[in-house]
């Protein structure tokens, strides 16, 4: 039997004891779409609420992401299935807010305090993307979260 026969029976194989399950395919495929290679990330560095109250309607969660100079606090909660989040940025200042997941993407701007909210997102992994409007569009995106 050839390198190449062998190969194709080892598949034939694995896909029919150990299949991958189809929701994994669908967040592997939605994931390629995630990607923003243009954007910097900020990272997690601060995480408060983390008691599970907050999984059922309790207290919100506090995240503090930093890029560099750039702080993006958030304020995440969630009930039934239902989340919100507010958001500061530091330094305060005016910009476009994207929030994104698997499912929605959903639009806002700062005010000139560099404020913003957005209610109504369905529960799960998502991330804020800063669009600055003064630096030639440069964009920071956060790590993902789960509201």
């Amino acid at each position: 039997m050839s390198e190449d026969n062998v190969e194709a029976a080892l598949r034939a194989v694995l896909a029919a004891v150990d299949r991958i399950p189809e929701a994994a395919l669908q967040a592997a495929n939605a994931a390629i779409g995630w990607r923003d290679l243009d954007a910097d990330l900020a990272r997690l560095t601060t995480e408060s609420g983390l008691e599970l109250s907050h999984l059922r309607g309790g207290q919100p969660r506090l995240l503090a992401f930093r890029n560099g100079q750039t702080v993006i606090e958030l304020e995440v909660f969630s009930n039934e299935g239902i989340a919100g989040l507010l958001g500061q940025l530091d330094p305060p200042r005016e910009a476009d807010v994207t929030i994104e997941s698997a499912t929605q993407s959903r639009n806002t701007r700062t005010d000139s305090h560099g404020r913003f909210g957005v209610a109504d997102l369905k529960d799960g992994w998502m991330r804020v993307i800063v669009t600055q409007a003064n630096n030639e569009g440069k964009r920071t995106a956060t790590e993902w979260f789960r509201a």
